[in-house]
């Protein structure tokens, strides 16, 4: 992929990037879950806002996933016929 632009998005880094977002998500819950009686406020609200920010990223990914889908098939429709 050293031909690459690098302007461009390349899917595969996307998906480890959020795949590495979700790993950090997740080990903050379990980090804050073993303290629950301890955890301010803001830490609350800033695991809300990342899981919120996360779940945005997912439907993204999700929309550009069908989006590929879709164009796959118009050119594979508008070969046949």
């Amino acid at each position: 992929m050293s031909n690459v632009p690098e302007d461009r998005i390349v899917f595969k880094t996307m998906i480890d990037n959020y795949t590495k977002a979700q790993g950090k998500v997740a080990r903050l819950v379990a980090s804050l879950s073993k303290n629950s009686s301890n955890i301010a406020p803001g830490q609350f609200l800033m695991l809300q806002f990342m899981m919120g920010n996360l779940s945005q990223i997912g439907d993204s990914i999700s929309n550009v996933v069908s989006s590929l889908n879709s164009i796959a098939k118009n050119s594979i429709s508008n070969m046949r016929g």
